[in-house]
């Protein structure tokens, strides 16, 4: 119950429901695209600063963006930690 896709797999997800490319996705948080496209096929991962700036450029929770789904009692444990 932990994590229902990876986080590269959410943030591919919330990217395409944006309508965005990597290219403007990268441009809104001033990174580059090879970059986006390592995160989305796990190749790297961004600092904890970094999927908070991304989880706001997409309008998503920071915690639900690195971790995936949380039942209620576990996401309100971890949500002063993100």
């Amino acid at each position: 119950m932990l994590k229902s896709k990876t986080f590269g797999k959410r943030l591919r997800d919330v990217r395409i429901e944006r309508k965005w490319s990597q290219t403007e996705m990268a441009a809104k948080l001033g990174v580059t695209q090879p970059m986006i496209s390592k995160w989305e096929r796990q190749r790297a991962n961004p600092r904890l600063a970094t999927v908070r700036r991304l989880a706001g450029v997409l309008g998503v929770r920071s915690y639900w963006l690195a971790f995936g789904d949380f039942s209620r009692a576990e996401s309100s444990q971890i949500r002063g930690n993100l």
